[in-house]
């Protein structure tokens, strides 16, 4: 994302392992397009959202008169991967951990990844409960919603809850 020269340098001084790729990751249907976001202030504010993604419209470009929009070469899940299968960090690691999240669009990137393919230890997913539903019952949404089915059926466990990121763990990875 739009961090800024220095704070790039200093990303990758720290964390000389880590890939940093300036691109947004989108669902395959997207792939070859641009995607804008809309900023209030600094990256990460709770009101802060994508506005579209490729000829996906995600929300209308209306009010958006005191806002910053970026706008980032889109990459699709599957081509990363594959760039990052390819280098020797993927191919020493014993453990491969995966974080998903990609505003609003986390579940369909989700649908997109062969796990037979990119088999990861350990996924971090961000998903949220409906607005108006009481934080008492937040694990009642999750465990019913679609995230949480989709890598249920795709050999991970739910372990871990932590504010709108789902922490899973690969079931075959526990033996």
């Amino acid at each position: 994302m739009d961090v800024g020269k220095e704070k790039k340098a200093l990303f990758e001084y720290e964390r000389p392992d880590d890939l940093f790729w300036e691109t947004a990751v989108v669902p395959d249907d997207s792939y070859g397009k641009n995607v804008k976001f809309s900023f209030t202030g600094n990256y990460g504010a709770p009101d802060d959202f994508m506005i579209d993604a490729g000829d996906k419209h995600i929300r209308p470009e209306q009010n958006l008169e005191h806002r910053r929009i970026v706008q980032v070469k889109a990459t699709t899940i599957h081509s990363l991967l594959k760039k990052a299968k390819s280098l020797r960090i993927w191919q020493e690691s014993e453990w491969r951990i995966l974080n998903v999240d990609i505003e609003g669009m986390d579940e369909e990137v989700i649908q997109n990844i062969d796990f037979a393919e990119f088999p990861f230890e350990i996924l971090l997913v961000e998903d949220f409960i409906p607005k108006k539903s009481d934080w008492r019952n937040k694990i009642f949404h999750l465990i019913n919603g679609p995230v949480y089915h989709s890598l249920f059926e795709q050999g991970y466990s739910l372990q871990h809850v932590c504010g709108p990121t789902l922490i899973f763990c690969r079931i075959q990875s526990k033996k």
